[in-house]
């Protein structure tokens, strides 16, 4: 009866050793990672930091901070993301995929100083990196730095020409600069390409305005309304220049469906006014 009582624990031992060898960073890693894939993002995120638990002084915890902030941001927790973001890189500062997403994060709060330092660092690490060229000219535009953000736009559109963003973002700095002339070739050409396109449409529409030519923005404006009736913006483009013309009806017509389409009505009070 000992020797079998005996026999159990050693056997009762050697199972708890085999299952705990069998938990290992990389296995809560690989767990985590399936989970993340399936969207079953709480229990994803609890692997992860299990595996950090397992090693706190793994390098490779970097990846694992990047990952959390990955989920973090599927499940729309921006601020938590970029702390976990910047967790990774302070283990591996080179890391691209934290970097770029920090980046991004940093755009959307608008804080576009920290975007700005991200992507520079993006830029260090490799020169043609289509992504930070397109939005560090942005930033350039915004600080009215034209001569920077011009040169990052040309560096972008000689790795690739055919660039949409990184063209329409040339074509408007040209017309911050009055070039309206280059502007305007930019985007014809584009809109040749993109037939369906409505940004660049309204885009267009913008231009011929500062150009003083309203009954062309018009007919810009209802065709990026042809192809894309949901965006609010273009009607309410479209009514400031009936009003600037006197077609109050048509206006507000304009005005009502930008309403319908969520724009608060008080925030439209001054074109309103102007319709009646």
């Amino acid at each position: 009866m000992k020797r079998i009582i005996v026999f159990f624990s050693i056997y009762s031992c050697c199972c708890l050793l085999i299952s705990a060898q069998q938990i290992t960073y990389q296995s809560l890693f690989d767990k985590a990672m399936n989970y993340a894939k399936e969207d079953s993002l709480q229990l994803a995120e609890v692997y992860f930091r299990d595996a950090m638990k397992m090693e706190p002084t793994n390098p490779h915890n970097a990846l694992i901070f990047s990952n959390i902030g990955n989920i973090q941001i599927r499940a729309g927790e921006r601020k938590k993301a970029i702390e976990s973001y910047s967790l990774a890189l302070n283990t591996m500062p080179d890391l691209v995929e934290a970097i770029r997403q920090r980046a991004a994060l940093y755009m959307q709060e608008n804080n576009y100083d920290k975007a700005f330092i991200d992507y520079c660092h993006l830029l260090d690490i490799d020169a043609n990196d289509t992504e930070a060229l397109l939005y560090r000219a942005f930033i350039y535009k915004n600080r009215r730095n034209y001569k920077q953000a011009r040169t990052d736009y040309e560096n972008l559109l000689r790795i690739k020409p055919d660039h949409i963003e990184g063209n329409l973002g040339l074509a408007l700095l040209d017309q911050k600069e009055k070039r309206f002339r280059e502007a305007m070739d930019i985007i014809n050409l584009l809109i040749e390409k993109n037939v369906e396109n409505a940004i660049l449409y309204a885009a267009r529409a913008d231009i011929e305005v500062d150009m003083g030519k309203p009954d062309l923005a018009l007919l810009d404006l209802s065709e990026a309304i042809k192809w894309n009736g949901s965006n609010s913006d273009n009607y309410i483009a479209r009514a400031q220049i009936y009003v600037s013309q006197r077609k109050k009806t048509l206006a507000k017509k304009d005005l009502d469906k930008a309403v319908s389409l969520g724009i608060p009505r008080p925030s439209l009070k001054d074109l309103y006014d102007a319709c009646k």
